[in-house]
């Protein structure tokens, strides 16, 4: 039988256990939250929904807006999720976007597309609200980057075109929409050259509209790659992820805040 001392030492431990479980299960909220946070932002039509991978420590963040492709964030969660978290871990506050309203997913579901001389202006502006949202958010340095894909990286494009307040522009596998005029700021356009969904020679063509305007503007091109190339493990895929990385670091973490 065991002692009254015994069973003291006993309830001690199972404390401290308990303690400790709550402690690390509180500290585990707490960092889940920290890289997870989801709100809404107040623009035109309907808000938008946006989630947010925190970058850590308390000084001012540069910020990274993520667009998504035609099927949403739904559609490969996973990939986009991983930018958020590279970006995070590099001092880089990553805001994922869901730009769509719910008769732009009534679209998606029925898989039609978009008319995008009338969408294209209406993402524009709700991304922009997101925009004025995070720059008046008080961790944040005042340096704002775009990071797209496919037809999230053509809205991108559009964003940049026409606000300043962008400093940096990262699109995969995107175009010039049509109707876009203005001056981009530096962009870098990464395509696989077997994709036939979007040819990466409108990957080029953006890129070269971008440099006839006097911008800084990149193509990188990956042999035999197709669409949505970086969302599969490989040589490739690793090489556009730190391409995409280390470019917004070197244009929105490098260097003083914004004034």
């Amino acid at each position: 039988m065991l002692s009254w001392l015994d069973g003291c030492w006993m309830i001690k431990a199972m404390m401290k256990f308990v303690r400790a479980i709550l402690f690390f299960s509180i500290a585990a909220a707490i960092a889940f939250w920290a890289i997870n946070n989801f709100f809404p932002v107040k623009v035109p039509e309907e808000p938008v929904s946006v989630r947010q991978f925190a970058a850590s420590g308390s000084e001012k963040h540069p910020a990274v807006v993520i667009l998504h492709g035609y099927s949403g964030f739904d559609h490969a969660p996973q990939a986009y999720e991983k930018y958020g978290r590279l970006l995070a871990s590099k001092g880089i506050d990553a805001y994922l976007v869901t730009y769509y309203t719910a008769s732009d997913v009534d679209v998606v579901q029925a898989k039609r597309g978009f008319d995008l001389t009338e969408r294209l202006p209406v993402w524009t502006d709700r991304i922009s609200g997101v925009v004025a949202d995070v720059l008046r958010d008080p961790r944040t340095s005042g340096k704002v980057g775009i990071l797209g894909f496919s037809l999230g990286g053509t809205v991108g494009v559009a964003v940049a075109a026409g606000d300043p307040r962008i400093s940096a522009l990262v699109v995969f596998y995107g175009t010039k929409p049509d109707t876009v005029t203005g001056n981009l700021p530096p962009l870098l356009e990464l395509h696989g050259d077997s994709d036939q969904i979007v040819p990466a020679k409108d990957g080029l063509s953006l890129v070269r509209w971008a440099q006839g305007h006097g911008g800084n503007a990149e193509q990188v091109t990956y042999n035999g790659e197709g669409h949505v190339f970086d969302w599969s493990p490989g040589n490739s895929s690793d090489d556009a992820h730190r391409r995409a990385i280390d470019f917004l670091v070197a244009h929105l973490a490098k260097g003083k805040e914004a004034h």
